[in-house]
């Protein structure tokens, strides 16, 4: 009535025998870049009332210290993000 072996759910799993297992990291990275770039722009506090979302605040604003480290942390991960989705769109 039931089958022996239950195969799970995910579906790069070896029980499937999925024919390209790098697809696994390939979504281990895209899932941690995501939450990554995620927390990094909430992180950011520039231009955090509503003059600042319709153009209006300070002008021209040099970043230093931690807050120069975590955009330059934004780009890297989503350079990271974009190119694990690239690689998702190439790879299936």
């Amino acid at each position: 009535m039931y089958p022996s072996t239950l195969t799970p759910c995910y579906p790069y799993s070896k029980v499937q025998g999925y024919k390209n297992p790098n697809m696994l990291w390939l979504d281990i990275t895209t899932i941690l870049s995501a939450v990554g770039l995620t927390t990094a722009i909430l992180l950011q506090s520039r231009s955090a009332g509503l003059g600042g979302a319709f153009g209006g605040g300070e002008g021209f604003h040099i970043r230093r210290g931690s807050e120069k480290k975590l955009w330059q942390i934004t780009i890297v991960l989503s350079v990271v993000f974009l190119v694990s989705v690239a690689a998702h769109l190439f790879l299936r």
